[in-house]
């Protein structure tokens, strides 16, 4: 009996339900008009008396009204069927009408086609903002990957440029400091060498001079001495003779022993002069063998008053001539 209840309680809410729906689905084609259509149709998705029940339109030739009863008008009338869909609780409703769309005149055509344009419009300026907002992002995502790549390849390049350079300057500076040694080494060779010859030729030059000069101090000093011993051997030999003349003409053998005397000097400062030196063993100052030994004086009573050997003089020595030394 409970069951019997519960399945009688069930099938009136089936009931009254199904009857919500017939309800929802008559008042909603109710609100498509009789007449023909040439405008947009308002097609109701809720009922007014219970907004839990739900509407679904459905039109079979959506190119001229659409399933939201928007219309589009055709070139020729046209019938158009559409059909409500009532849903509450499980309970389904569905109602059909059938509404001619008549074909539009220039002006609707020409509204129409505004709109349509205009719905166009939209559309095309809606996909072509979110197209160029793609693109935009896109061409950013790109650019900046792009830049990042570029950035990254321009620092490995400068980093590579800027290692070779390195490598480049370094190399450059050790050659160039190994030709600037070895050019500083051969200038120094060259400059000691050249130095060393230019001394070399100085010192033979100064050496050829003072050769030179010695030599002509040698014959100078040696002219000289000859000269020297012949005026001494001249100057003796006069001093002789006016010895000897002296001792003559007073009678005094004294004198003409000093007149000889002086003769022998005269003779030794010649062979001085001359440069024929004989030893001195005895340390007198005069050759071995040359001394010169004054006679005695003696004087003699009338020696000098009978005026004898007066002017008897002794015959002069015959002067040993002098060649000079160029």
């Amino acid at each position: 009996a409970v069951v019997a209840m519960t399945a009688l309680l069930g099938s009136c809410k089936n009931q009254k339900n199904q009857e919500a729906a017939k309800k929802a689905a008559d008042w909603a084609i109710s609100q498509v008009g009789d007449g023909d259509v040439t405008a947009h149709l308002t097609l109701p998705t809720k009922y007014a008396e219970n907004d839990k029940v739900k509407l679904t339109w459905t039109s079979d030739k959506t190119d001229v009204i659409s399933n939201a009863g928007q219309y589009t008008a055709p070139n020729e009338d046209t019938d158009v069927k559409l059909t409500v869909k009532a849903e509450y609780k499980g309970a389904t409703a569905t109602r059909e009408k059938t509404v001619k769309a008549k074909a539009s005149s220039l002006l609707n055509q020409g509204l129409n086609g505004l709109n349509q344009g205009l719905n166009n419009g939209t559309n095309g300026l809606n996909q072509g903002l979110n197209n160029g907002t793609n693109s935009l992002n896109l061409g950013v995502n790109n650019g900046m990957n792009n830049g990042t790549n570029g950035l990254n390849q321009g620092l490995n390049n400068s980093m590579n440029n800027g290692t070779n350079g390195l490598n480049q300057g370094l190399n450059n500076g050790m050659n160039n400091g190994t030709n600037s040694l070895n050019q500083g080494m051969n200038n120094g060779t060259n400059g000691g060498t050249n130095r060393g010859f230019n001394g070399l030729n100085q010192g033979y030059n100064n050496g050829t001079s003072g050769y030179n000069n010695g030599t002509n101090s040698g014959t100078n000093g040696l002219n000289q001495g000859m000269n020297n011993g012949t005026n001494g051997y001249n100057q003796g030999y006069n001093n002789g003779t006016s010895g000897y003349n002296g001792g003559t003409s007073r009678g005094g053998r004294r004198n003409s022993g000093v007149g000889r005397t002086y003769g022998q000097i005269g003779a030794l400062d010649e062979e001085v002069g001359r440069g024929e030196f004989r030893d001195d063993a005895d340390g007198d100052g005069l050759p071995d063998g040359r001394e010169v030994r004054p006679m005695p004086f003696r004087r003699k009573k009338g020696f000098f008053g009978n005026g004898a050997n007066r002017n008897n003089t002794p015959p002069a020595p015959t002067p040993t001539e002098t060649t000079s030394i160029a």
